[in-house]
């Protein structure tokens, strides 16, 4: 059986080339990322857990755990929101 989790979040970040001419990596960082990363540690298997951020940008298309927002600590940002995300509407 395999277990996915999922955690997502919206915002600004940096994405292209990091690194020197031996060792380059094409890759993402910034405080998003960061949350999404944490954000995945906390989500339930088969449940996508999304930020804030996210939450305000789907809000109307996805329906969520009756018991969200629920909130969860995040190491470098303390409390935040979070919403489990269910299903898609219709």
């Amino acid at each position: 059986m395999f277990h996915l989790r999922v955690g997502i979040a919206s915002g600004d970040l940096l994405l292209g080339n990091v690194g020197t001419y031996q060792k380059m990596d094409f890759t993402a960082i910034g405080a998003t990322v960061n949350l999404a990363g944490a954000l995945r540690n906390e989500a339930e298997p088969g449940l996508p857990l999304i930020s804030r951020g996210t939450w305000e940008l789907v809000r109307e298309r996805f329906v969520f755990q009756d018991s969200n927002p629920r909130t969860v600590t995040v190491a470098g940002m303390g409390i935040v929101d979070v919403w489990d995300v269910l299903k898609r509407k219709g």
